[in-house]
């Protein structure tokens, strides 16, 4: 079996240890040590790729996303707008656009992402506790 070529990423999470692996979506090991989770991860990753294989005849392609090195270079497009904006902002600050995106960039991927959680108001009708 296929199973040594998948990257897994083992992080902290409340009080437990996450393994998963990011080539296998929904694929996680979980423990109360980093150990332990990768542990775990490897039993759930061997299942995950028997039910994969089963269904698909082959395995799933691993990526090498998390591996490679990158050079720290990419271009992004924007409205101009949002690139005036951007511009302006950095002159402001005395500092490069690029010095500028790239800051925000970092505090916006350090933030936690927050799941949206849906509050439903159901009136309830009004009792009257004087009446018999």
């Amino acid at each position: 079996m296929k199973n040594n070529d998948y990257a897994s990423r083992v992080f902290k999470y409340d009080n437990s240890w996450v393994c998963e692996y990011p080539d296998l979506p929904g694929c996680t090991g979980i423990g109360n040590t980093a150990q332990e989770a990768v542990a775990d991860g490897e039993v759930a990753k061997e299942l995950w790729l028997e039910v994969y294989f089963e269904d698909h005849g082959e395995y799933p392609v691993a990526t090498d996303v998390y591996s490679k090195d990158y050079s720290g270079y990419f271009s992004v497009r924007t409205s101009k707008q949002l690139h005036r904006e951007l511009a302006m902002l950095a002159f402001e600050q005395g500092v490069s656009l690029n010095a500028l995106c790239g800051l925000i960039l970092s505090k916006g991927i350090g933030k936690k992402q927050v799941t949206s959680t849906l509050h439903i108001n159901v009136p309830v009708p009004k009792v009257d506790r004087h009446k018999k």
